[in-house]
């Protein structure tokens, strides 16, 4: 793997690893995607082949995956409160790694 970046959610050690776009670990449902998260093994797959405001964004949504996980709420039904109590309680942390991590990405080269 190119590169990894090692970091916490919450209380759970994760990684970032940016891998080759036909990565298998990307692959989902037959097709391969910009990005994965796997709650499992506490893994979140980044494709190197991103344009960078497209890796950013997928940079968050995979982050947001990793909180959803971490927070217990896979099974909650999201109502409006529900998402607002989400990021109240998670958005300073998850803005903290995302600009943490996008730092380092930044002095990647590709």
């Amino acid at each position: 793997m190119k590169t990894r970046i090692k970091f916490k959610v919450r209380d759970l050690d994760y990684t970032l690893n940016v891998v080759e776009p036909e990565n298998e670990h990307l692959l989902l449902d037959g097709y391969y995607r910009g990005g994965l998260t796997n709650r499992r093994t506490s893994n979140i797959y980044l494709s190197n082949d991103l344009q960078p405001q497209i890796r950013k964004r997928v940079l968050l949504h995979e982050l947001t995956h990793a909180y959803v996980y971490a927070a217990g709420m896979l099974q909650v039904e999201w109502t409006e409160e529900n998402v607002a109590d989400f990021i109240e309680n998670n958005f300073e942390d998850i803005q903290w790694n995302y600009e943490h991590i996008l730092k380092l990405l930044g002095n990647e080269r590709n």
